[in-house]
């Protein structure tokens, strides 16, 4: 008997081109956050195949980026700590 185990993963991105560079690697009942210099990747979020996209809001204010990023729910760093405790893994991608 086969069974198969689906682990929900988190995969953080926190320099640009880092989310198209890994994205082969998301599966669709996996989420995705942007932070640091990730989130000049906001852009190209809406291509990628997942349930759940998410952008760090002090780290878009700090980069002069807009809270409406298109495809992106924008949340605090209570939100981050909140998905960590959510998702079976997090994996970090540079």
């Amino acid at each position: 008997m086969l069974c198969l185990v689906f682990k929900m993963i988190l995969h953080t991105f926190n320099q640009p081109g880092a989310l198209e560079r890994h994205q082969q690697h998301i599966q669709p009942e996996d989420a995705v956050l942007l932070l640091e210099d990730g989130v000049f990747d906001a852009d190209i979020l809406n291509t990628i195949d997942c349930s759940t996209r998410y952008a760090l809001r002090r780290d878009l204010n700090a980069r002069g980026l807009s809270e409406t990023q298109d495809g992106a729910t924008v949340i605090d760093d209570s939100d981050w700590v909140a998905l960590v405790v959510r998702y079976d893994r997090v994996v970090s991608w540079a």
